[in-house]
């Protein structure tokens, strides 16, 4: 059965123009086409890029995140609690008013101590600003090494300035080495963000991430397997270029830390150096309505 899939799946007609088969573009002497099982290569390369991307940020992103002023806050620990944490992690990271006062009730805590331990409880899973750096900075790094490694592999190719001339052949092009390896190159570097998307920093438009590389592996492989190299070379190189400036764009920053109120700030910071007097939390209680608790502090 597998073997009968396997050849409904490789039929010519599927991915040959008519007219030709797959013994049209067997490897003579002196020319080569582009064979699925070349991309096998895939495998090691995607691991030796992510010992590159590791070193990368560490040598690179994390020093250069200090120069340009990148600096992660100072987070305050939310106080251990089950209830709050149950609560946290299987229904709401953010309660609505009515679940404030209930779990203010179960816990014994105010409601505003509540917010407060909600507030610091996110702040905790957000990511650290030099570690979105980092990340941001190996992907801007590769699109740029591709693409300027682009330029140099395909400026002496004809289709390459006359774009109209990209079908000339089709399907009988021959595959240089250069980019071969250029393709696998890119192929590898979507395999290792699709391997470290539960690792790397969830941003915003995660699930249009995961789609997106699942898209890019998907046309990568289809184009190099029928031979659509050449267009398919010019679409990643534009795509390449346009994700410089989106990496460029990304603003690291953007995550802002949620902060205590003042009079929350006001109180920590006496109770931490133990000159808060009993007056003066009676007074920073009266205005913000905050009972002293472990779960704020």
């Amino acid at each position: 059965m597998l073997a009968t899939l396997y050849e409904s799946f490789w039929k010519a007609e599927y991915w040959l123009p008519p007219g030709y088969t797959w013994a049209d573009l067997e490897d003579s002497d002196d020319i080569t086409y582009p064979h699925p099982k070349d991309l096998l290569a895939v495998v090691p390369l995607t691991f030796v890029l992510l010992v590159i991307r590791y070193g990368s940020e560490r040598i690179i992103g994390l020093p250069l995140s200090r120069a340009m002023g990148v600096r992660d806050p100072r987070r305050i620990k939310a106080t251990p609690n089950p209830i709050l944490e149950s609560f946290f992690q299987t229904q709401n990271k953010k309660p609505e008013k009515d679940d404030l006062s209930h779990l203010a009730s179960q816990c014994s805590l105010s409601v505003r101590q509540i917010q407060c331990w909600f507030r610091r409880r996110r702040n905790q899973e957000r990511p650290l600003m030099s570690k979105k750096f980092s990340e941001s900075c190996w992907r801007f790094l590769f699109y740029s090494t591709s693409f300027l490694d682009g330029l140099f592999v395909f400026y002496n190719e004809t289709w390459f300035g006359k774009p109209e001339t990209v079908w000339d052949g089709y399907p009988k092009q021959p595959l240089q080495p250069a980019i071969y390896w250029w393709y696998l190159l890119e192929l590898s570097f979507y395999f290792s963000l699709l391997l470290t998307l539960s690792y790397d920093v969830k941003r915003k438009d995660f699930k249009e991430q995961v789609v997106h590389h699942f898209v890019a592996v998907t046309l990568i492989l289809f184009s190099y397997s029928a031979n659509f190299v050449h267009i398919g070379a010019l679409v990643l190189l534009l795509h390449d270029v346009s994700d410089i400036f989106m990496e460029v764009k990304n603003d690291v920053r953007s995550d802002t830390e949620e902060q205590d109120t003042s009079d929350e700030q006001l109180e920590m910071r006496q109770q931490k150096s133990g000159k808060l007097r009993s007056n003066d939390a009676i007074d920073i209680r009266a205005r913000g309505g905050l009972k002293a608790s472990p779960a704020c502090h």
